[in-house]
């Protein structure tokens, strides 16, 4: 993605310098991630739909805010308003060239973010699409998490206890879903997911109210048919109240690796994940717990977040929704390395 290229490139660079500690799984095969590619593009590339979107700046030092500020700053937060409703949103991820929104109400929304230092200058490009189905038909659901590696976009439906691959980056709106992964029918499904160490992706859900995990290589993704996923392997402790609802991988906490945001009853907590048995560069050591902060009168939606390792923080992008309105806000959010 052009708009992070410094960013991403110190991403890169922090992982290949980890090869040393850990060897990286097998990636997929150039015919699995060919196939899957076709699968979601029948057709011909079509684009996405302009959409009008105006920002209003919030003031930060009104934000409700209680937590770790040691490590954190909140050094921007601006209100997104559209001709039509933006949100709410369901989940953020990132295209080759620019950000991606899924809605709760089954959207794409992509964008150009120009980031000015610790602030956002503007928002450009902001186009939508309906989110489709295996048959190209609109889902009426979005997903609550989005996972890219490579030329395609992962993303969890739990109410369909699916997994899907999409190939929006060749594309664009014609992108049909792929079954990847697929949880047992009333089996815990995924709703929040990441990328941990190389391509290995972490899966957490609900059974109940216990949150379960696992963690398998996006390499045995399935095509013709998506490879079963069973989340039971770990269980992760959360905030009194709390429900789990994005995670991120900045990295930049090592050995933790991974930021959660959980919706708990003052609004949002954003938390260094507590994961037992985590194999970060190498390491099976469990890792520890600790909330960041919890930012009052929000509630979650998505995050995510890059290392810039010259400066040695993490440039997080974390969207919650105000309580009175649908509207998505979009904080900048800066957090030091330990």
């Amino acid at each position: 993605m052009r708009l992070f290229a410094g960013l991403a490139a110190s991403a890169a660079a922090a992982a290949v310098a980890a090869t040393a500690l850990a060897a990286p799984p097998p990636p997929p095969s150039p015919d699995r991630v060919a196939a899957a590619k076709a699968a979601s593009c029948p057709g011909p590339r079509e684009a996405f739909t302009p959409l009008a979107v105006t920002l209003e700046r919030l003031d930060v030092a009104k934000l409700r805010v209680r937590g770790a500020a040691d490590r954190f700053r909140i050094s921007d937060a601006v209100r997104l308003r559209g001709d039509a409703p933006i949100g709410p949103v369901s989940a953020m991820g990132v295209l080759d060239e620019g950000f991606l929104f899924a809605t709760r109400d089954g959207r794409w929304i992509r964008f150009d973010l120009d980031w000015n230092g610790p602030r956002v200058g503007a928002l450009r490009n902001v186009a939508s699409a309906p989110i489709r189905d295996r048959d190209g038909r609109p889902v009426s659901a979005g997903p609550t998490a989005l996972w890219r590696v490579g030329d395609l976009q992962f993303a969890a439906f739990p109410g369909e206890g699916l997994v899907g691959a999409y190939g929006l980056d060749v594309c664009g709106a014609t992108a049909r879903r792929v079954g990847a992964f697929r949880t047992e029918p009333g089996a815990a499904a995924a709703s929040a997911i990441a990328v941990t160490d190389y391509s290995y992706g972490f899966f957490a859900g609900y059974d109940g109210d216990r949150l379960v995990t696992a963690a398998m290589n996006y390499a045995d993704f399935g095509v013709a048919a998506p490879t079963p996923l069973k989340l039971s392997q770990t269980e992760v402790t959360g905030p009194g109240g709390g429900r789990l609802a994005a995670i991120a991988n900045p990295l930049v906490l090592v050995p933790m690796g991974l930021l959660s945001l959980w919706d708990v009853p003052e609004g949002t907590a954003l938390r260094e994940f507590d994961l037992p048995q985590y194999m970060h560069f190498g390491s099976r050591e469990p890792t520890k717990d600790r909330d960041l902060f919890v930012l009052e009168g929000f509630r979650p939606a998505a995050i995510w977040g890059t290392y810039d390792s010259r400066a040695k923080l993490s440039v997080v992008f974390l969207v919650v929704h105000d309580e009175t309105t649908r509207d998505p806000v979009l904080l900048i959010l800066e957090v030091d390395a330990e």
